[in-house]
């Protein structure tokens, strides 16, 4: 097994979303972060909060994990790659991490 992290824009989630269902995902989970990367120095500008020029000092990011089996992760990263070929996606980054192990605990309901 293997897990998948992808970073991508706020905006563009419900497209990759839809995308990995259709590709054979069998759950995502979502989480909003923020950080510094390459595009951080591209991007370095002042924005106006409040009617003061405040310096943006972290990027807005979603991090998509996903765990898929070692036979299903060529399908899920061609399905990322192919749909971060629509410009307006803007950068896609991808770690895939082994899983050593994964199990489930059920609740006692």
């Amino acid at each position: 097994m293997k897990k998948i992290e992808a970073y991508i824009r706020p905006s563009s989630l419900t497209v990759y979303h839809k995308a990995l269902i259709d590709a054979g995902a069998k759950g995502i989970t979502v989480w909003q972060t923020k950080g510094i990367g390459a595009t951080y120095h591209e991007d370095n500008k002042t924005v106006v909060f409040r009617g003061t020029e405040v310096k943006k000092n972290y990027i807005d990011r979603v991090r998509v994990e996903i765990v898929v089996e070692d036979d299903n992760l060529e399908n899920i990263i061609a399905c990322l790659k192919e749909t971060a070929k629509n410009p307006s996606l803007g950068t896609l980054q991808v770690f895939v991490i082994p899983v050593l192990e994964s199990f489930r605990i059920p609740s006692e309901e």
